[in-house]
């Protein structure tokens, strides 16, 4: 008797989706476990069997990492499944497709590699037909079971093994087709078996664009089922010109004038579906026209005739510019260069930059094979500069005579280059260029005011006062706007240059940034454990800690009332008192929690009493000699120097002297409107197992600190105040997420 199956978990999508499908026993569970690394004989993901039926009755789901990208693996059951209805299956393939709400990166086709059957040609009619025709833009043919030969050289068991179904079928898929390597063959550690998986990675990562939809798979529904409609009122209309013709031509030519016609409608059926097919894959191809330029500054011809064949260039790219490629020499940058970029970019519009790939030209060979040295050694203030404005996008045009087209240096030199065109977020439209050309004109208007303005003063001066005068003053005013229009120019210019290095800037301080916190919780993971423990204790004072009033009066914690005003700091020998707000809970535990005994001298060197001691949870916070807030438990006995107060109102900064744990089960957690309290002597903060900012805390109780200046609390209860315990439960939720988020980075 076989073994059960047991019933997949349900689908845990939180990714883009890879789907499975093909007939029964093509091998698709198989492929999934291949790309997972889990054993069929062990514990598989997919499970496997050598039934004639299918295995897999409902979809299931794994998590899959293809580099930095994250999918889910989904494996569907076997279509014509000797057991299930197809329709069944298509019905749960389309469940499982409803539920992917970030979508389907790739539908891997598999199939057995032998000769291709009607019956995989209808299998895949049928999924193409289900899923509509967008879903072939994102197939991937997979062929299993290939003996050893065909799975070693896959250009062998193309060109030998492929006939004329099996290459229009692969070239319906834009040639996107891999191999699953048998493991019995080649096992996981094999060269050959990790190859071919490589080359699946890439289709699905490279080679197909975007995911497919719900709103793919819907549109695709609905036009089925508008087929269906149009197929049946064609239907209905043969019949009834049938059953015409029968009574009056007979029952031969009514059933010859029945085929003819419904061929007719056949052959208009394929002909909308091929043309239809043909416009997904017209829309889905991503092709670039490259455009040359006539270059800017020809000895030849005027620049403003240049620029002009520019322009014209630039409205008739309906679809927009993808890149500009600015082309310069590698040598010294000259000021030549220097102007020509200015004017590029006054004429482009600053917006161009965003666009803009500089790309250097008559480079040799060391600069061509080594970019960290041509960057390095060869680069002066100005090329870094301008290589800074565009973004830092720059590559190397491989010289020919030195790297032929066929040599690996050239290629990796335009690979790059097609790396940096890819990466631009965009293009460079008609409407930037012509909000461009409007600000240019408006600037051109108001020169030409000036001008005729100033046209208008010099004859009015040299009516008045004499040609002379008129024309001095006419050159002043002249080179005086030319001083202010250069100036205006320049600040532009720098403005671009200053906000693209503020970009970066930000860029790299970010990244430094990301690099500490990353490492801060790398430190920090270890004791998240023991703090989600210690934060299910509620975090406070011993309450007959003593505290002192404005009054002069000393009493214990359990005696304050919201509005006292408690001593809470001492700056400059002067004594802050600050009011008691709120009271987050008072009371006593069911159980005993632990508290930090801290024990210190005092500084006229009293030891060993009540009044030499602080007792706390270990998770409170008090004030070290820095003024920076420290949890108790973290107090060092002979290294940690706490903030004591002694009889001259001076807080002085004493050594902890020990500091032992105690078992109690009282408690009271309050706050005042400082956010500090001296108890027992030790300025000590009211804040508890909180991020360790004494400011931030201030400022995540600012709305509570506002709100009972309005409306007093009278919250004087065992159970922790809404507010306080919103902000816990928020914190714990946080310590959480960062010990999953930790988990996944080390997975």
């Amino acid at each position: 008797m076989a073994d059960a199956i047991p019933k997949p978990p349900p689908l845990q999508i939180n990714a883009p989706v890879i789907l499975l499908v093909g007939k029964t026993g093509a091998g698709k569970s198989t492929l999934g476990n291949l790309l997972l690394k889990t054993s069929e004989d062990e514990n598989p993901t997919f499970h496997v069997s050598d039934s004639f039926s299918s295995v897999t009755k409902e979809s299931s789901s794994a998590s899959y990492e293809i580099g930095d990208e994250v999918y889910n693996i989904i494996d569907t059951p076997g279509i014509f499944d000797t057991d299930d209805p197809t329709e069944d299956i298509l019905e749960e393939i389309a469940r499982t497709i409803q539920k992917c709400a970030y979508g389907v990166r790739a539908i891997l086709f598999v199939f057995e590699a032998k000769r291709f059957t009607n019956e995989q040609k209808n299998t895949l009619n049928g999924i193409t037909m289900f899923l509509g025709e967008e879903s072939i833009q994102y197939m991937i043919s997979v062929f299993s079971h290939c003996n050893k030969k065909q799975t070693k050289d896959p250009e062998y068991f193309k060109n030998s093994c492929w006939n004329d179904p099996v290459k229009d079928f692969v070239d319906s898929m834009n040639n996107r087709w891999a191999i699953s390597p048998n493991a019995d063959d080649f096992p996981p550690d094999n060269l050959v078996h990790k190859q071919r998986l490589k080359e699946l990675k890439k289709h699905i990562n490279y080679n197909i664009n975007g995911v497919y939809t719900n709103n793919l798979f819907e549109k695709a529904r609905k036009k089925q089922e508008e087929n269906e409609r149009k197929e049946r009122e064609a239907e209905e209309e043969r019949k009834k010109e049938y059953e015409k013709n029968l009574m009056s031509k007979g029952e031969a030519l009514a059933k010859k004038y029945y085929e003819e016609q419904r061929k007719k409608d056949e052959e208009k059926f394929l002909e909308e579906k091929e043309k239809e097919i043909t416009s997904i894959k017209n829309e889905f191809q991503e092709t670039y026209n490259i455009v040359d330029t006539p270059g800017v500054f020809d000895t030849e011809d005027l620049d403003t005739v240049i620029l002009e064949e520019i322009a014209r260039t630039i409205q008739k790219c309906a679809y927009g510019v993808k890149a500009i490629l600015f082309v310069v020499e590698a040598k010294r940058f000259t000021n030549e260069q220097k102007e020509m970029i200015n004017r590029i970019l006054l004429f482009l519009g600053k917006e161009a930059s965003r666009y803009m790939i500089s790309v250097f030209s008559h480079c040799n060979a060391k600069q061509t094979k080594d970019l960290e040295y041509f960057k390095r050694y060869c680069w002066n203030d100005p090329v870094k500069a301008f290589v800074n404005s565009v973004g830092n996008r720059w590559a190397i045009s491989p010289n020919p005579d030195i790297f032929p087209p066929d040599d690996p240096v050239h290629e990796e030199c335009l690979k790059e280059l097609q790396e940096r065109i890819t990466s631009i977020d965009g293009v460079y439209t008609n409407d930037l260029f012509e909000k461009t050309r409007r600000e240019q004109e408006e600037n051109e208007r108001k020169a030409r005011e000036a001008e005729e303005k100033r046209q208008r003063e010099y004859d009015e001066l040299r009516r008045r006062e004499g040609e002379a005068i008129a024309r001095a003053n006419y050159e002043r005013q002249r080179v005086e706007d030319e001083r202010r229009a250069n100036e205006a120019r320049n600040r532009e210019l720098q403005d671009i240059k200053n906000t693209l290095r503020e970009q970066i800037s930000r860029l790299d301080e970010r990244m430094t940034e990301l690099s500490k916190a990353n490492e801060y919780l790398t430190n920090r993971n270890n004791q998240l454990s023991d703090e989600i423990n210690e934060l299910k204790n509620k975090s406070c004072f011993w309450p007959e800690t003593q505290i002192k009033l404005e009054s002069g009066r000393i009493i214990q914690m359990s005696e304050l009332q919201i509005g006292d005003r408690v001593l809470s700091n001492i700056r400059n020998g002067v004594a802050e008192f600050s009011d008691v707000y709120l009271i987050a809970h008072i009371g006593k535990l069911d159980h005993k929690a632990k508290f930090a005994k801290v024990n210190f001298t005092k500084p006229d060197g009293s030891k060993g009493n009540f009044f030499s001691q602080l007792l706390l949870t270990t998770t409170h916070y008090v004030f070290d000699e820095n003024l920076s807030i420290i949890f108790a438990k973290n107090l060092r006995p002979g290294e940690t120097r706490i903030l004591v107060s002694d009889d001259g109102n001076r807080l002085v900064p004493v050594f902890v002297d020990n500091i032992t744990n105690e078992w109690r089960d009282k408690y009271i957690s309050f706050y005042t409107r400082a956010g500090s309290v001296i108890a027992n002597g030790v300025l000590s903060s009211c804040y508890d197992h909180c991020p360790p900012s004494q400011m931030l805390m201030d400022l995540v109780f600012l709305p509570v600190r506002w709100w009972t200046r309005i409306i007093p609390s009278t919250h004087r209860e065992e159970r922790l105040h809404p507010y306080v315990q919103f902000l816990e439960t928020a914190y714990l939720s946080f310590i959480n997420a960062m010990k999953k988020s930790k988990r996944l980075t080390n997975n």
